[in-house]
């Protein structure tokens, strides 16, 4: 009995009353919640790679779906982005690391918006392969043109095609003539400039009377001559391009014996011409173009050496005298219709049109003179 007592002891001690095994109670009756666990950080995954941004939460638990207890996601929005991750050639850093595209060739691309093949210069995007809107040479001036790039074709529009800094270089504005009387040919006197034809302008000089379609060819001739003595003139109708004309003399107002004077001659005929200039004596000539004259040829022609000293920069000249070459058309002319005194009108005429295959539009003369005027 006396250890059957003892062992009743020890056992009843050891299980205590009920208030030891269970819950306490509150003094309301209610139950206090249990407070043994493991709080943690829970860092919330927006985009569910696995990885979580910088918003947090402390708790034994994660709040909810989207939390992770992995940090370190330097963007929440992209499921590709996240520690660990690949990266790749994207202009972003996928693997978190600071780094953008490491272990990858990056170059420079310009945008192009006209899509010509070329970018501008001043609007750059670095990627490691080109992007759609972008060209891998630079310096077209003009990305909202897609006519306009380096190594364009010129053509006259005011424009830098080529953006070489140059305008319309080697293929300036044309010079048009108006046709007024609609005949296809155009008066020579009235020119406009312009890179593209202008309605009722056409881009010859044919035409000697622009009032009338039916005649532009045949035009009256005229001239005139300061001498010292008597003035002889003849004109014809001109006969199509380019005109023949003769202006002869013995010798220039103040050149005699071998000394040279000075004559000028002023062409104010529409078209191109041919002009023939003759003098016995040394003459130094000068000829003024009026604005719709070409002269194409300068004949020099005489006894004595001729010299064409200014004007007719574009035309070809020849020199056929005595005293210069050893041969001549005739040694002088100056009458019309005949020259006497050994001087040959006839033959001057009539060598300067088999030199030339033109017909004679006019011939001007005096033994001295100073100045004619053909128009």
């Amino acid at each position: 009995m006396h250890r059957a007592f003892r062992l009743f002891l020890i056992l009843g001690a050891g299980c205590g009353s009920d208030s030891q095994v269970t819950s306490k109670v509150a003094e309301d009756g209610a139950a206090a919640p249990a407070t043994a666990c493991d709080e943690v950080t829970w860092f919330r995954d927006g985009d569910g790679d696995g990885h979580g941004g910088d918003e947090s939460v402390f708790s034994c638990e994660p709040p909810s779906d989207g939390y992770t207890e992995v940090a370190g996601d330097c963007n929440d929005t992209d499921p590709t982005v996240f520690p660990s991750a690949e990266d790749i050639c994207n202009g972003v850093d996928d693997n978190c690391n600071g780094a953008v595209d490491e272990g990858h060739a990056r170059t420079e691309w310009y945008t192009d918006a006209d899509g010509d093949g070329f970018g501008d210069s001043d609007s750059v995007v670095i990627a490691c392969e080109q992007r759609s809107g972008t060209a891998a040479d630079s310096g077209d001036c003009d990305d909202s043109d897609a006519g306009v790039f380096p190594g364009a074709v010129e053509v006259c529009n005011e424009i830098d095609d080529n953006c070489d800094g140059e305008v319309d270089e080697g293929v300036g504005p044309s010079e048009w003539y108006r046709d007024l009387d609609g005949d296809g040919r155009g008066d020579p006197f009235t020119v406009v400039t312009a890179c593209a034809q202008p309605s009722g302008y056409v881009a010859n000089t044919e035409d000697c009377d622009d009032s009338d379609a039916s005649n532009w060819a045949e035009c009256e001739v005229l001239s005139e001559g300061t001498c010292n003595d008597v003035f002889y003139s003849w004109s014809a109708y001109a006969h199509g391009q380019p005109e023949l004309h003769i202006v002869s003399v013995y010798e220039s107002n103040g050149g005699h014996g071998g000394r040279p004077g000075s004559i000028t001659v002023n062409i104010d005929r529409p078209g191109n011409v041919v002009l023939v200039l003759s003098s016995y004596e040394p003459v130094e000539w000068t000829v003024n173009e009026r604005s719709g004259t070409t002269i194409d040829e300068v004949i020099l022609n005489g006894y004595y050496d001729q010299r064409l000293v200014a004007g007719a920069t574009g035309a070809t000249v020849s020199t056929h005298t005595y005293y210069g070459t050893g041969s001549f058309i005739v040694a002088c002319s100056y009458e019309w219709p005949s020259s006497t005194g050994g001087c040959d009108t006839v033959g001057l005429v009539s060598g300067a049109e088999s030199m030339t295959g033109l017909r004679l539009s006019s011939y001007a003369g005096c033994y001295h003179g100073r100045e004619f005027s053909v128009y």
